[in-house]
């Protein structure tokens, strides 16, 4: 789980929100971002 997918879920509540998660691996989950891979920056370099 990451932080990305705590706000999606959290932003898309409509009504109400039940979390289903121990404290401890909401806490990994927010600290822990998406990498993403585009290769926008080595384009960018021209490699």
């Amino acid at each position: 789980m990451t932080r990305e997918l705590v706000y999606t879920g959290i932003t898309r509540a409509k009504n109400r929100l039940d979390v289903f998660a121990t404290r401890a691996s909401l806490a990994r989950a927010v600290k822990r971002k998406t990498q993403r891979f585009s290769g926008l920056a080595d384009a960018l370099r021209g490699r």
